[in-house]
């Protein structure tokens, strides 16, 4: 192989490593906020479930009012 394709070939592999390592940063930005909403998204689970629990049964919403 020439010398100006060995250059080129080490740009090209210096470009892909830039690359997976921006990759990889994003992948893990977005792991972080995926765990974020899990963990919110529990949260509000839990809070429904106890006000569920604790809430009186006010029926279908559907249901037409007394008065009609």
């Amino acid at each position: 192989m020439t010398d100006q394709k060995i250059i080129d070939l080490e740009i090209k592999i210096s470009h892909l490593e830039n690359t997976i390592e921006d990759l990889s940063k994003e992948i893990f930005a977005q792991l972080k906020k995926i765990d974020e909403l899990t963990y919110g998204f529990k949260k509000v689970s839990d809070i429904l479930k106890q006000n569920s629990l604790t809430s009186p049964d006010i029926g279908p919403a559907d249901e037409k009012p007394p008065h009609y």
